[in-house]
């Protein structure tokens, strides 16, 4: 499924208009409808349900005022919540808004907490129509107290497009956020439905497509992966067809890596992985991980993987399919250098993680000039020194970054 940023799907809205003709207007209406129908399916009946839909002012709140009067005409108990003042109501948003307001659905336009209080605690069902997925700023002052007093009451919460508060482009909380059992997202999913936190608090997270047509973000390249459906394990089959792995992992200090690395392996059907650690722990690691083929390595004064290995090394990579370099390796100067050495030597596909990553921290013209696969798996601090930005920038433009490093280090990151 592809996936886009907030600037991104306001250009597909345009483009909907201009290629197909289907107005922002029928768009509005085509997401009521969509919301409408899932509460349907969700809650059943809605004939009498006591709903709160509390919107803002901008295109999110002109959703939250059609699905209202969708809502109405299906004999739901319908009350809005307006929390911007109708003089700045604009485009789509107040065109719908005049229309609820002729069919004489109840409209709230003055903030009075202990009676929104009161309203929440009487009603069954919340629409959170307040901010879309635009942004930009920490709420603060009744809005904050509202979304509390939602987050507080215990009802069923559903989120139009994105819960108020996350920033539609990393994820973030802006100061506070709604905690939504369900959210209705239109088009295409956006960033911050799917990082964290915006993806915890999106709840059950469902699109709809709203008019777009497949072709209008067909050469998007930015999706999430479909899963992989495993082909059946041949019976008569032996442990080199299903993969064939060498872990270079561990030192006298660090144990686990190893141990979990290359038993892991095993554990999801991996039929071949072998292990090339420091001598002195292969004794202790057998007794447990007891399928793994153990190849002993000398080592240095601090319990690390010795340099003087490589030879041995390469000999044992010629034999197998894809390595795993790194995991509790140490930070030893000499064994930082057998990595590089194998990293620029090894003509297979490798996997980086952990002490090999910051091995290469200062030379990634390695990654650049290799010709085979190489993944990276970092977590935020190693990423961080590989990149040389601070965490914050990074978290807060995890895509974008994302892609750009990837294409420079000539590596998939994950």
């Amino acid at each position: 499924m592809k996936v886009v940023d907030t600037e991104k799907i306001n250009e597909l809205d345009k483009r909907v208009e201009i290629d197909f003709g289907v107005d922002s207007q029928i768009l509005m209406e085509n997401a009521a409808i969509s919301v409408v129908n899932f509460l349907f399916k969700e809650i059943g009946s809605l004939e009498n349900k006591k709903i709160l839909i509390f919107c803002g002012g901008g295109n999110n709140g002109g959703d939250g005022f059609a699905i209202a009067r969708k809502l109405y005409s299906l004999k739901s108990k319908v009350k809005v919540f307006l929390l911007k003042d109708e003089k700045t109501l604009k485009g789509d948003a107040k065109l719908n808004f005049e229309r609820i307001k002729k069919i004489g659905i109840p409209i709230i336009n003055d903030i009075d907490l202990l009676k929104i209080k009161e309203d929440i605690k009487d009603c069954e069902i919340i629409i959170d129509a307040i901010f879309g997925t635009g942004l930009k700023r920490d709420i603060e002052g009744d809005l904050k107290e509202i979304i509390k007093l939602i987050n507080s009451s215990e009802k069923y919460v559903l989120s139009v497009d994105i819960p108020s508060g996350i920033n539609g482009d990393n994820g973030k909380e802006m100061g506070i956020s709604i905690k939504a059992n369900s959210t209705v997202t239109f088009g295409l999913p956006k960033f911050g439905n799917l990082i964290l936190p915006g993806y915890e608090r999106c709840g059950k997270l469902v699109l709809s497509y709203i008019s777009y047509h497949e072709n209008i973000y067909k050469d998007i390249k930015i999706q999430i992966n479909e899963p992989i459906i495993l082909p059946e394990r041949k019976k008569e089959g032996h442990k080199k067809d299903f993969g064939d792995i060498l872990f270079i992992s561990g030192s006298k200090k660090y144990m686990g890596a190893p141990y979990f690395s290359s038993y892991s392996f095993l554990k999801c059907g991996g039929g071949y992985s072998r292990l090339a650690t420091v001598k002195s722990i292969v004794p202790y690691l057998s007794i447990t991980a007891k399928e793994v083929v153990y190849y002993p390595m000398e080592e240095t004064l601090d319990g690390t993987i010795s340099k003087n290995n490589f030879e041995r090394l390469m000999e044992i990579v010629n034999d197998v399919d894809v390595v795993v370099l790194g995991p509790g390796m140490g930070l030893n100067l000499e064994t930082e250098d057998l990595i590089l050495e194998l990293i620029k030597n090894i003509q297979k596909p490798i996997i980086i993680d952990g002490d090999g990553l910051t091995a290469i921290k200062d030379d990634l013209n390695l990654l650049k000039d290799r010709k085979y696969t190489t993944i990276l798996a970092p977590h935020m601090g190693e990423f961080s020194r590989l990149t040389k930005l601070e965490k914050e920038e990074i978290e807060n433009n995890r895509i974008k970054i994302l892609l750009e490093k990837s294409n420079e280090l000539n590596s998939i990151i994950v």
